[in-house]
C-alpha cells in the first residue's frame, strides 16, 4: 500500500508506463497499518533524543564530536 497520496499516482503511472491499458490490483492486510505507524511513528528522533543531542553539542569540544562520542551521551 503507498504510504501517500503522491506515492499511490508514482506506482498507477508505473503501471501503464509501457503497454496500452495496465490494471493496479491492491492487496492489502491487517498489518499494512502497522507498517505504516510505524514509519510514522519512527520518521523523527523523539524530543528526549533532540534535546540530549543539542545538550551534547552545546558543550563538545570546538571541532566537534563524532558519531561514536554524541551517541554516548
Amino acid at each position: 500500500m503507498p504510504g501517500s497520496v503522491v506515492a499511490y499516482y508514482q506506482q498507477v503511472g508505473r503501471a501503464g508506463r509501457a503497454l496500452p491499458s495496465a490494471y493496479g490490483v491492491l492487496l492489502s492486510g491487517d498489518e499494512e497499518l502497522s507498517i505504516t505507524d510505524w514509519f510514522i511513528c519512527s520518521a523523527f528522533p523523539s524530543r528526549e533524543q533532540v534535546e540530549r543531542l543539542l545538550r551534547a553539542t552545546e558543550h563538545g569540544p570546538e571541532e566537534g564530536c563524532t558519531e561514536a562520542e554524541l551517541l554516548a551521551k
